[in-house]
Order: C-alpha cells, then sequence, then structure tokens
C-alpha cells in the first residue's frame, strides 16, 4: 500500500510514458520516485 504522495507501480507505469525524455539539454531526468 503506498502512502500519501507515492505512487504504486502500476500508476508509475501509467505515467512513466509521459514523463520527459533526455534530448541532450540540461540535466538527465532523474526518478523521483
Amino acid at each position: 500500500m503506498a502512502g500519501r504522495g507515492e505512487l504504486t507501480d502500476a500508476a508509475w507505469e501509467r505515467i512513466e510514458p509521459l514523463l520527459p525524455r533526455v534530448d541532450g539539454r540540461g540535466r538527465p531526468w532523474r526518478d523521483h520516485r
């Protein structure tokens, strides 16, 4: 069970494709789970 502000694995799988990808500019994306 996820606490407040935490994502379950199922929820993470749904939103992960929507997150920005590294395109060579700026700092690389970091998993903030």
